[in-house]
């Protein structure tokens, strides 16, 4: 893997944004973790997430209903430190206004230590085809560069038109997988935007 791209969003909000080290997931387990600071460089002795994975059987196991309806039943990762945060994916067809019930499972067996909730949040995903999620702010004139869509269903087809300043490199494309994709431009001349030369078909 060359790079990792983390994309950070959302809408309506303020105030500090917190980034942790990222980790790898392959079929449900971690299989790669590297922290952001050195663990001989860390700054606290005590207020440091070491990156320690639980046992996957000390995970804690969550149930999420909504007015009744159970939309989650699950065992979540929870890493080694005293502030743990998860999220649960909600069904596409859950509609209108309700209650949630989140319930801590105890399981035979196994330990299932009490939670604090400190927060609760839902947080916002497009349902649109596509989105485009980044343009380049400035781009070297007679050079190629690319624009980053997302798209959220899979065969995606999209029409690209653009004006005489940008030159697509291809008229039409198709998405066959949902995902993050790169539409190419070529900037023959200066331009301010170039959002607008994508449009969906």
């Amino acid at each position: 893997m060359a790079c990792a791209l983390l994309c950070a969003g959302g809408s309506g909000f303020s105030g500090e944004c917190w980034l942790e080290a990222p980790r790898l997931e392959q079929n449900g387990k971690t299989v790669w973790h590297v922290p952001f600071t050195k663990f001989a460089q860390k700054a606290s002795q005590v207020d440091y997430w070491v990156g320690c994975n639980l046992a996957t059987r000390s995970w804690p196991r969550w149930r999420l209903e909504f007015d009744g309806r159970e939309v989650f039943e699950g065992n979540i990762f929870d890493r080694a430190s005293n502030v743990s945060d998860f999220y649960i994916l909600l069904p596409g067809d859950l509609q209108g206004t309700g209650c949630f019930k989140l319930s801590l499972l105890k399981e035979p067996h196994r330990a299932a230590f009490p939670y604090e909730v400190r927060t609760l949040e839902v947080i916002e995903e497009t349902a649109r085809d596509f989105e485009i999620i980044s343009v380049p702010k400035y781009v070297s004139k007679s050079a190629s560069f690319g624009v980053l869509i997302e798209t959220n269903r899979p065969n995606v087809k999209l029409q690209v038109k653009s004006d005489a300043a940008l030159q697509p490199a291809t008229q039409e494309v198709r998405f066959k997988e949902a995902g993050l994709h790169v539409v190419e431009f070529r900037a023959d001349f200066l331009s301010d935007r170039c959002e607008d030369g994508i449009q969906r078909r």
